[in-house]
């Protein structure tokens, strides 16, 4: 029984098919206005401070990495909250920083 649920986790987590951070699935329900939290989550800082140093991230499979990186910030979920908190914002091919995260970060 525990062999087969690791057989599957591992089968479920390498299956995900590459997913837009801003399709209709990950954006906040109708109605809803999400407001940019007071400090950010500490999974959140390592992908901001990215962000900061390079100017953008990159999104691949879901995930964020800084331009040339091999190695992902942060995973979809994280992503996914930071876009709905309004850290970051599609611009083109790029997630950038918003006016408001980069004023709260320095």
């Amino acid at each position: 029984m525990r062999r087969a649920a690791i057989v599957f986790a591992a089968a479920h987590r390498y299956s995900c098919p590459p997913i837009d951070l801003l399709s209709s699935r990950a954006a906040s329900p109708e109605g809803a206005t999400p407001i940019m939290e007071a400090a950010p989550k500490p999974g959140m800082l390592r992908p901001l401070r990215s962000a900061q140093l390079y100017g953008y991230l990159i999104e691949r499979d879901g995930l964020l990495f800084h331009p040339g990186g091999n190695r992902p910030l942060c995973g979809f979920y994280t992503a996914r909250l930071m876009l709905n908190a309004r850290w970051l914002k599609k611009v083109g091919s790029r997630y950038e920083l918003t006016p408001e995260a980069l004023q709260q970060l320095r």
